[in-house]
């Protein structure tokens, strides 16, 4: 999927999921002695100054940074349920640590709210859709930081490495590693 930087209502507008975080909202209203009504629409004017924006991360569906009011979701391919769940899931973040209780995270009141909006409340790290493009996106990333001087070996990482490869043995053949020039 990829998409550009947009205000999260919009997103969530052309997603049909508005309605559900509304519905959501009213739902669990009761819970926290609120007016489903009035809790609701307190819900949708937190949402208006959020932007959703593509992230290249590798190992989470989406993420929330609460200082730039930014929702950030994965472009790579997963399931349409698992981009629905992590989307009510980051939404549930939003909206527990503006109306419930800031920094609340994974806790009970957070779950309460993630299942109002149909979210499941834990890690749903388990498409493998995802897994597949991840894996496909971290070979593709990765950089060779280092090579064994006996058989050749190369040692491969996201970031380059300031480690002192020479120190390092390799155990399939004895010999030391040497670092790779970052252009080579």
């Amino acid at each position: 999927m990829s998409f550009s930087p947009q205000p999260l209502l919009d997103f969530l507008e052309e997603e049909g999921l508005r309605p559900t975080v509304q519905a959501g909202l009213r739902k669990v209203a009761s819970e926290f002695n609120r007016d489903e009504v009035e809790f609701a629409a307190a819900g949708i004017a937190v949402l208006e100054g959020w932007t959703l924006r593509p992230s290249r991360a590798l190992t989470r569906y989406g993420s929330i940074v609460p200082g730039t009011k930014t929702l950030r979701l994965t472009v790579l391919d997963c399931s349409p349920e698992a981009r629905r769940d992590t989307i009510l899931h980051e939404v549930a973040h939003i909206l527990t640590g503006a109306l419930i209780a800031e920094g609340e995270n994974h806790g009970p009141r957070w779950r309460k709210v993630a299942q109002a909006l149909g979210a499941q409340p834990n890690y749903a790290g388990r498409d493998a859709r995802f897994r597949r493009a991840s894996a496909a996106q971290r070979s593709a990333r990765e950089k060779v930081v280092a090579r064994c001087k006996g058989c050749g070996f190369e040692v491969k990482r996201l970031r380059r490495s300031s480690r002192e490869w020479g120190r390092f043995q390799h155990r399939a053949c004895g010999a030391r590693f040497e670092a790779v020039e970052p252009n080579r």
